[in-house]
């Protein structure tokens, strides 16, 4: 499809005066249409050729964990982040436009390294403000309690790795998990004890995954979604198991009581037709039968 900046935006000058780049994004795959560079700005940096991946800019081989362009895209409303690349850092504003039909993201974006924007966060050296804004993205998909990602984050990212699989056949495993009888926990040792219990329960969760592609994020309550990336279904079991073992076997402490718990999990593949909402629901459905079998087991 070809899909050109000056189709969507009529007056670009006007744009270009105030951005360095402009471009047009497909928020799920992640693909770039068009780009359109100020005269000021170094185009060797990003060529702007078909096919390019957004996150390309940024000097990574992956979506980035804030991606306020599928955020547009779910909610039709602007965001603005700063993020960075080993040259400088820059503000990104984005938007959902729709041409042909078909919802794409505008992305704005300025270079502010020079500008006082920067130099009034901090005046320190560049490597520093580069960690900085590192660490402000990342906190803003975590969940600020068991530092698991948020529900955020997995409501953005589940569906670009749906549509990932379906168009490059990368096959993954989702498993939506929970703690067994936790409202026990909070009701015998405090809700301390069960705040603590989440912790450690994600932290051996983190521990027993296999890779940076692998993640862990909190649905809601103590509900955790755990996304094994390139997985078929044998080696996707074979490491819940090893998490589920682990659980069960883990003796925890909290101020003087030792509080041993158990854990149940509802595993799913995707299939070409699949929703967010529909591989969500497959987990659960699945989760249920091995709470209702028992609990401390996989269902798949």
């Amino acid at each position: 499809m070809n899909i050109k900046v000056k189709n969507i935006i009529k007056d670009l000058d006007l744009f270009k005066n105030i951005y360095d780049i402009i471009r047009i994004v497909d928020p799920i795959t992640k693909e770039v249409y068009d780009t359109v560079f100020s005269d000021s700005y170094n185009i060797d940096i990003l060529p702007p050729t078909p096919n390019n991946f957004c996150y390309s800019f940024w000097n990574r081989d992956e979506v980035c964990e804030n991606c306020v362009s599928t955020r547009s895209l779910k909610t039709g409303k602007s965001y603005v982040k700063i993020e960075h690349n080993t040259l400088s850092s820059y503000l990104v504003t984005t938007s959902r436009v729709i041409f042909n039909d078909t919802p794409y993201t505008l992305e704005l974006i300025r270079e502010i390294h020079e500008t006082d924007v920067i130099t009034s966060v901090n005046s320190i050296d560049y490597i520093n403000i580069e960690q900085k804004l590192i660490d402000l993205n990342h906190d803003l998909v975590i969940d600020s309690l068991t530092k698991a990602y948020n529900k955020k984050f997995i409501e953005e990212r589940i569906p670009y790795n749906l549509e990932f699989y379906k168009k490059r056949n990368n096959d993954f495993s989702l498993i939506l998990c929970d703690i067994d009888k936790f409202k026990t926990v909070n009701d015998t040792y405090g809700h301390l004890a069960g705040d603590y219990i989440l912790k450690e329960f994600v932290d051996i969760i983190k521990d027993n995954i296999r890779n940076k592609n692998d993640w862990i994020g909190r649905y809601g309550g103590d509900e955790f979604i755990i996304f094994l990336d390139n997985s078929n279904l044998e080696s996707s079991i074979k490491v819940i198991e090893k998490i589920r073992l682990k659980i069960k076997n883990t003796p925890f402490h909290f101020e003087n009581n030792e509080i041993n718990i158990t854990a149940s999990f509802g595993l799913a593949k995707p299939n070409k037709n699949d929703s967010y909402e529909s591989i969500i629901e497959k987990c659960d459905k699945n989760l249920y039968i091995s709470k209702e079998n028992g609990r401390d087991r996989i269902t798949y």
